[in-house]
């Protein structure tokens, strides 16, 4: 699902997140990557295509961290705003996509969750592009 360019459409910043932070598809766990940046109102991460999936335009996602007991954010619904090809992949010969997600309503605990992320795992605001 190449949902046109990735113009800059965000009204809140991102932030390039620290550490090494993974999300994953729930319940399918057809797509895992690592996260690239996080905002209030979404994430974008990277995902290498073993295995062409169908599209999607809406997931819950698990959000969490490689480090055991160190952050976790599940079942987090969102509204995929696009997925598109990498041009420089990290693996040579694998398909590397990048997958941006609006989050849709969250729960109180999810929120607060995100809060904690926000303000203890990120660095500098993302350029837009």
């Amino acid at each position: 699902m190449d949902k046109g360019s990735q113009a800059d459409r965000r009204q809140l910043t991102r932030y390039k997140v620290n550490g090494d932070f993974y999300l994953t598809f729930w319940p399918s766990l057809d797509r895992i990557g690592r996260l690239k940046d996080v905002s209030g109102g979404g994430v974008s991460f990277e995902y290498a295509v073993l295995d062409r999936k169908d599209e999607v335009d809406e997931v819950e996602v698990n959000v969490f961290s490689a480090r055991p007991d160190s952050f976790v954010l599940w079942g987090v619904p969102c509204k995929v705003v696009y997925d598109t090809r990498v041009e420089q992949p990290t693996l040579s010969g694998v398909e590397t996509r990048r997958c941006g997600l609006q989050f849709q309503t969250l729960s109180n605990q999810q929120s607060n969750q995100l809060q904690v992320l926000l303000r203890q795992y990120v660095s500098n605001p993302v350029p837009a592009y």
